[in-house]
């Protein structure tokens, strides 16, 4: 999507909603309980160092997409309680009421009824006024219990008044059971020579939080238009995938991958397309280039490093030798954008986040850190199998029927 409007376009999508000061305590607090929060320590990390600021350039993308699922909450809340406001409290089971001539922040058109499937009590259709015509811009289904709500609300942006987008947005969510649940999806409906470089066009979302309070997220997002300056000699379309598992107002362990597009394979996915994996396999290659152009040989290095390399020729040179080679001459000179490099390189599988930010990753071996933080094994975040990329990619709408999956 170029942009998420999504909170921009609230005011529109919602009617005759009273201010949030004057809902009933317990309708509030059903809402609450109903639909995920999602704790700061991974949606909203502030920097606090140098390494930090790097860190949180790396996971911008995945930081900013968990976010964007903390707005999709809120804005479920808001408007499943305008609808319980003003449809399910009227006791009307159905109705029609027509505002096309109400003001421009307000639905020309809003229709309910029940359920004809029965998988829930009502479905509300609400209306924009879009060149001079009712157009339906949101559907939401919708049941509320004694335990708590649950629904779905899908979003077509591209009739928004005055804020037109081109993305469709359908939002899940199950609040009548122990286990909550919140499944997100999105799609750019863009033309492929509109879109931009590094913006995703598809956004898959799972999220769970159980009894204890303890919130896990597998999600995605599919760039079709990938950054060349990140992505030098591989310009293919990639998937940005994630995993993770955090409490509110505690710690946060992350996963995050680069696959391809095309992958079906998720076995291998955290190890090799971590950050670390993918950084190397782009740039380790130019760099033993630019050494056997230099007329660089192993044993030269050898001598002048006094390092000992498992590669007997320049291009035979390991991952491990480069990673000794780059340590050695930033310890030699002080460089900011080598420093940056060499730690970018050592972002594997986990990253752990505490609620003031980044901590660093450890893999069991390899990393930023040493070792984990004491808490780690508390997050067990190996439980969750991440999504497959090429169904993210693949993800599409139903015209028909309004719904995308």
């Amino acid at each position: 999507m170029k942009k998420y409007l999504f909170l921009l376009i609230l005011p529109i999508m919602l009617f005759s909603c009273e201010d949030s000061e004057t809902k009933t305590d317990n309708k509030q607090r059903t809402l609450e309980e109903s639909i995920i929060n999602l704790p700061d320590s991974i949606s909203k990390v502030e920097s606090r160092s140098t390494s930090d600021s790097i860190a949180d350039e790396v996971y911008e993308g995945i930081r900013g997409t968990i976010g964007m699922i903390e707005g999709f909450s809120e804005l479920a809340q808001e408007i499943t309680y305008s609808i319980q406001e003003n449809i399910l409290d009227s006791g009307e089971s159905s109705g029609d009421w027509d505002n096309s001539g109400g003001a421009a922040d307000e639905p020309a058109r809003v229709t309910w009824k029940p359920d004809p499937t029965g998988e829930y009590d009502t479905i509300v259709d609400v209306y924009a006024l879009y060149e001079g015509e009712p157009k339906m811009n949101m559907r939401v289904l919708l049941s509320a219990t004694d335990t708590g709500y649950r629904g779905s609300i899908i979003l077509d942006a591209r009739y928004i008044p005055d804020e037109p987008n081109t993305f469709k947005l359908q939002v899940d969510f199950d609040g009548t059971e122990t286990i909550k649940t919140l499944d997100i999806y999105a799609v750019d409906l863009s033309d492929e020579d509109e879109e931009e470089v590094g913006s995703p066009t598809t956004v898959w979302i799972e999220a769970t939080e159980d009894g204890n309070g303890v919130i896990s997220l597998k999600g995605s997002y599919y760039t079709p238009v990938v950054d060349p300056k990140l992505y030098v000699n591989d310009p293919k379309a990639r998937v940005y995938s994630f995993t993770a598992v955090a409490k509110i107002d505690a710690n946060a362990v992350l996963k995050l991958a680069l696959p391809h597009a095309d992958v079906t394979d998720t076995d291998t996915l955290w190890d090799e397309y971590s950050v670390s994996a993918v950084v190397k396999d782009l740039h380790y290659p130019e760099l033993k280039d630019s050494l056997s152009e230099g007329g660089l040989t192993v044993s030269a290095l050898e001598e002048h490093t006094k390092l000992d390399f498992e590669g007997e020729t320049i291009e035979s040179l390991t991952d491990g030798d480069i990673d000794a080679l780059l340590k050695w001459f930033a310890g030699e000179e002080s460089d900011v954008d080598l420093d940056a490099f060499i730690f970018i390189t050592e972002l594997v599988n986990p990253a752990y986040y505490s609620p003031d930010g980044f901590l660093g990753t450890f893999n069991g071996s390899e990393g930023t850190l040493s070792s984990a933080p004491a808490w780690a094994p508390e997050y067990n975040i190996d439980s969750i199998t991440p999504l497959v990329p090429k169904d993210v990619a693949d993800l599409e709408f139903d015209e028909d029927n309004f719904i995308i999956k």
